[in-house]
């Protein structure tokens, strides 16, 4: 595991990340990695600690504290965006399904049915690792809220190149 702390602080991109922490650091694995097949190509996606999730549409101001939502990568969001839905589960209880995907297809996790507000434990779904919780105030079933957090993806490819290599 690397860690860096920022050493540029400042808005990126407005309001989509405002409060932006920039950084540099260098990775090199060793031994060289094998990702998707590739000899020395390698995937590390870095959840940034400390920035506040960006939350979209959630007109009846039932989701709050995002930032206690950990485990968010780029195999179980859409490139650090979860989608979410409210859904009457009956009684007056409620409960909020997480999705990967805008067309909600693929859920990686969802909550217990609340009627009162709560910290609502977020449950696993299909292996997403995704877990922590967040501020549940149940009100309405709801279908188009979406969380925007903050993660970087770096694919790159290290390798040792000769001279054959490098020309070809």
């Amino acid at each position: 595991m690397k860690s860096c702390e920022s050493t540029w602080r400042g808005n990126c991109l407005g309001d989509i990340l405002p409060a932006s922490d920039m950084a540099t650091f260098c990775l090199e694995s060793f031994p060289r990695a094998n990702y998707g097949g590739v000899e020395g190509a390698n995937l590390v996606t870095v959840f940034i600690t400390g920035a506040d999730p960006r939350l979209h549409n959630d007109t009846l101001g039932q989701m709050g504290s995002l930032q206690y939502i950990l485990g968010i990568s780029q195999s179980n969001s859409d490139y650090g965006k979860l989608y979410f839905t409210v859904v009457a589960t009956g009684g007056g209880f409620y409960r909020a399904d997480v999705f990967m995907d805008a067309v909600w297809t693929q859920l990686v996790a969802h909550t217990a049915s609340y009627n009162v507000p709560s910290s609502a434990a977020i449950i696993p779904d299909n292996n997403s690792g995704l877990g922590g919780a967040f501020w549940f105030t149940p009100s309405g079933a709801d279908a188009d809220i979406y969380v925007y957090f903050t993660i970087v993806t770096l694919n790159w490819r290290a390798r040792w190149w000769d001279l054959d290599s490098a020309v070809s």
